[in-house]
């Protein structure tokens, strides 16, 4: 209302209900009116007001005063010789009266008087305001005869007065104009008296407000200091704590305004602070503005890759790919990020963001609401790309490993004396047929059980210099399975209390039964092997070299019985053949057995010598060539050589060929011999049949215990070649 009430003039009176304390402690609801005026500088509505009953005891006072007045003045007015004013109010009570003052129930006038006021009250609301009555006038002479008179009311509402002019009948018939005319000059004198009753309640409301606010306007407009004395304290009681509360409103004002100088300066001095650490942060700082770059330092630009130029004024859509992880929008998801911004708690979560040369960038992003009116943001940013990289790669290696691990045939543990595992391969189920846990869960003396009795001594021993004496262990040892199967595990085992802790140490167990199955065969294999050469040294000298030893013995004992000196010729020519051909055998069982020129010249040489000996004898050429000088470690020139004599044996024997090449190579990484022939060759589906005539089985087999790998390729009218490769760190 009172808004309402300024808006068209600027000032005005409102009328309403308001809550008023009372001595009863019960606040009653009673009527106000105040008068409201608008303060434009600061555009405040500014009031005073009174309690209607407050109002009514002032005006009752006044009124009182005024009838007072009344009395000196208009009760002595007559009108004619007869006539006079009276006036009484809504409750018939007697105002005033020239004979009529009292309103004591002992006054047979004023009861007589009673029912003429009823009459009065219904004439004020007729047309012409008039009645006709007769009076008997006590205070006449003749007081026993009736006169007849007639009375002109005016009613006036505001003070619920009825306002009367009583005249006799006989006076009416003058001339009515000086009758009129102080009838008139009644009125207008009581209207004024009124109007200035009026102008000086509404003043005494108004006039303190004015003054307040002429002291508030002149204190606003001026650049001194602020003098509260200069707020008057006048009017009402209202208005008085009214003008009270602004001068303890100044007051706080004043303060307030010193204060805010002093603020300026810290404010001017943190902004300087604050410029220092934002440009020199190791962080990247960056302002938004409804999704716009408008600040930012000098990381920012190192990292977006852009001059200042390029970067301010840009959105975040700009150095934002269209999708972020798990392929939500960019766009989407920034929304929801800086709407929960604005709740004020700072925002940290991860960004993929995109520098101007359009390459992607990991960020943590810390985003802070710092302005609601400018809607501006502080993000930070931490490029968290390489981390993320290295995060990446190390994730990958940890797969890596992992399937290394759960692919591995060794197990990997950590164990104490005690046997309390703190940590054991999820593929132990796959070498053992046990569960880590069901291993964690056995005793040191259970697992001990399960060694075979005939190991399980070296194993405790070894094991005890381990952890007495730090003696890495390497041990093999048969081990029962979950399915009561025996297998054969080599467990290498080291111990570091740095590392693994106190008391613990770091194993290696695999299953090496295929191993040990291997080295059997190629035991047997090797056993074999010698009884054959056994075999076929005996069977080269009973069938080539015993012969002959016959034939120089029948030779010599018939040279011997002989008188022709022509047969003792004949048959020493004959011994002599016979001879030489058994020690060409014997050189040729001794090359097999014990190569001598093999120890005493290298390989090659050898192998050259080999050939020369037997390929010619069948028509077969050969070459030999190498491009290294110098010797190998005896296993590794061994283990050629027989394998050079065991192929051009096989090419001998079964491959119908013509020529034979043999080449010896040494390369960074290995050292090895290629070897092939011209021949029919074989279909390798067939190998395995003939694997035991033709010695692939031993090949291959002296190749691998030396770590090498042995490949034989063939096909029907093809040749044979075959190819045998050492590692070169393996002969270091």
């Amino acid at each position: 209302m009172a808004v309402e009430a300024c808006e068209s003039k600027g000032e005005g009176f409102i009328e309403y209900y308001w809550s008023k304390p009372s001595d009863s402690m019960a606040n009653l609801t009673i009527k106000k009116v105040s008068y409201v005026r608008l303060f434009e500088p600061w555009q405040w509505v500014i009031g005073t007001g009174v309690y209607l009953e407050d109002i009514e005891d002032d005006t009752h006072i006044r009124k009182l005063a005024m009838i007072e007045d009344l009395k000196t003045t208009i009760g002595k007015i007559r009108i004619g010789e007869s006539g006079y004013f009276f006036i009484f109010d809504g409750k018939k009570d007697v105002l005033l009266h020239p004979y009529l003052m009292t309103s004591s129930p002992d006054s047979s006038y004023y009861f007589s008087a009673l029912p003429i006021m009823d009459k009065i009250m219904k004439a004020a609301k007729t047309k012409d305001k008039t009645l006709r009555y007769s009076w008997l006038d006590p205070t006449s002479d003749d007081n026993q005869v009736n006169h007849p008179k007639k009375v002109f009311v005016a009613y006036y509402e505001p003070l619920d007065w009825y306002i009367c002019a009583s005249i006799s009948e006989e006076e009416i018939k003058h001339p009515t104009t000086v009758l009129g005319r102080k009838i008139l000059y009644f009125a207008l004198i009581f209207i004024a008296f009124s109007a200035i009753v009026a102008f000086i309640m509404a003043e005494n409301l108004a006039r303190p407000l004015r003054n307040l606010m002429a002291s508030v306007l002149r204190i606003s407009n001026s650049q001194d200091e602020i003098d509260v004395k200069q707020i008057p304290v006048s009017g009402s009681t209202e208005m008085q704590s009214l003008s009270l509360s602004i001068r303890d409103m100044l007051r706080s004002i004043r303060q307030q305004k010193r204060n805010l100088l002093d603020a300026k300066v810290e404010v001017e001095e943190s902004e300087k602070k604050y410029r220092m650490l934002f440009n020199s942060s190791g962080d990247a700082a960056l302002m938004f503005k409804d999704f716009k770059i408008t600040e930012c330092n000098e990381r920012a630009l190192k990292i977006l890759k852009g001059s200042r130029e390029e970067v301010l004024g840009i959105t975040l859509w700009d150095i934002s790919p269209i999708l972020q992880a798990k392929g939500i929008k960019s766009s989407d998801k920034a929304r929801e990020i800086f709407k929960d911004a604005k709740v004020g708690f700072p925002m940290e979560f991860e960004w993929i963001h995109t520098n101007l040369a359009k390459e992607l960038l990991n960020i943590d992003v810390t985003l802070t609401f710092l302005d609601k009116d400018k809607n501006v943001f502080l993000s930070t940013w931490r490029d968290v790309t390489a981390k993320k990289l290295a995060e990446k790669a190390l994730r990958e290696s940890e797969e890596r490993y992992r399937f290394l691990v759960e692919n591995s045939p060794t197990v990997f543990w950590i164990f104490n004396k005690e046997g309390d595992a703190r940590y054991i391969s999820s593929n132990i189920t796959k070498v053992l047929g046990f569960t880590s846990e069901e291993i964690k869960g056995m005793t040191i003396h259970l697992w001990h059980s399960r060694i075979h009795r005939q190991d399980i001594e070296n194993v405790i021993y070894r094991f005890n210099d381990l952890y007495e004496h730090n003696i890495p262990v390497d041990v093999s040892y048969r081990f029962i399975n979950s399915k009561g199967k025996w297998i054969w595990l080599q467990e290498i085992a080291r111990k570091d209390d740095e590392i693994f802790g106190n008391g613990y140490s770091f194993g290696l167990v695999t299953d090496i039964t295929e191993k040990k199955v291997a080295e059997q065969k190629i035991l047997q294999s090797m056993i074999k092997a010698e009884e054959d050469e056994r075999s076929r040294i005996a069977k080269d000298l009973h069938d080539g070299v015993s012969p002959l030893l016959s034939a120089i013995k029948l030779f010599t004992q018939s040279m011997r019985d002989s008188k022709m000196e022509k047969m003792k010729i004949e048959l020493s020519e004959k011994i002599s053949y016979t001879v030489a051909e058994a020690i060409q055998s014997i050189n040729e069982i001794s090359a097999n057995i014990s190569p001598h020129i093999l120890q005493n010249f290298g390989l090659v040489t050898a192998v050259e010598s080999f050939a020369i000996s037997i390929c010619p004898s069948h028509g077969v050429s050969f070459t030999v060539d190498s491009d290294f000088s110098g010797r190998l470690p005896d296993d590794y020139e061994i283990a050629l050589y027989r394998i050079a004599v065991e192929l051009i044996n096989n090419t001998l024997k079964y491959a119908n060929a013509k020529k034979i090449q043999i080449v010896f190579s040494k390369l960074p990484i290995y050292v090895g011999m290629s070897y092939s022939d011209d021949g029919i060759g074989f279909d390798m589906e067939k190998t395995k049949e003939y694997s035991k005539s033709m010695g692939l089985f031993n090949m291959k087999n002296r190749t691998e215990l030396l770590n090498g790998k042995f490949k034989l390729t063939s096909a029907p009218n093809a040749g044979t070649q075959a190819y045998i490769q050492f590692p070169l760190d393996t002969l270091l």
